[in-house]
Formats: structure tokens, sequence, C-alpha cells
């Protein structure tokens, strides 16, 4: 019987997991070289680029998104490690981005 719980259990908490991760606001993909990335958001989002200390570069978007929107991020600044902040609502996530 504990067995057959425990793997209940187990199966549920690896098919819930992915659903969690995958929760919006959220960067769908990015391509360094050409700068592009692309967010999915439910709500309207806010997406900026900021220094690895948290200084704020510029604004990529604020509002609604339409599906298949893809931002240009730093067209104009050095290659290197940059965090990608996106906000919607309460929830904010950042992501760590290489410009090449």
């Amino acid at each position: 019987m504990f067995f057959r719980v425990a793997r209940t259990f187990l199966f549920l908490a690896l098919f819930t997991i992915p659903v969690f991760a995958q929760a919006n606001p959220r960067m769908a993909w990015f391509n360094a070289r050409d700068r592009l990335v692309m967010v999915e958001a439910d709500h309207p989002v806010s997406v900026s680029l900021h220094l690895l200390g948290g200084k704020w570069l510029q604004t990529l978007w604020d509002g609604k998104l339409e599906p298949g929107t893809v931002l240009n991020v730093g067209s104009d600044l050095p290659p290197g490690l940059y965090l990608l902040r996106i906000r919607s609502g309460e929830v904010e996530r950042l992501e760590r981005i290489m410009l090449l």
C-alpha cells in the first residue's frame, strides 16, 4: 500500500513540475547572435534590460504582447552578460542573457 501511494505521488510530482515551470510571464526563446527575444505573457508585461549589478539600461516593451512578438535586445550594446527583467502583475522573472 505504501509503495502504491509513493508511486502515485512521484507520478504526480513529475507531471506537475513542468506546469509550474512554464508559468507566465517567461522568456520563450532567445537568440544571442541576432539579439532577439520572445516573451510569453498572459497579461500586460514590462520587459527591460539591466546590467548584472541591476542598473537599468533600456525598456524593451511595456504593455500587452501579441503572441509571436519578437523584441530586439540591446543592438547598440557591447557583447557581454546582461539581465532581462520580465514583470507582469505581481510576477517577476530575471533571466541572464549573453549578447554576442
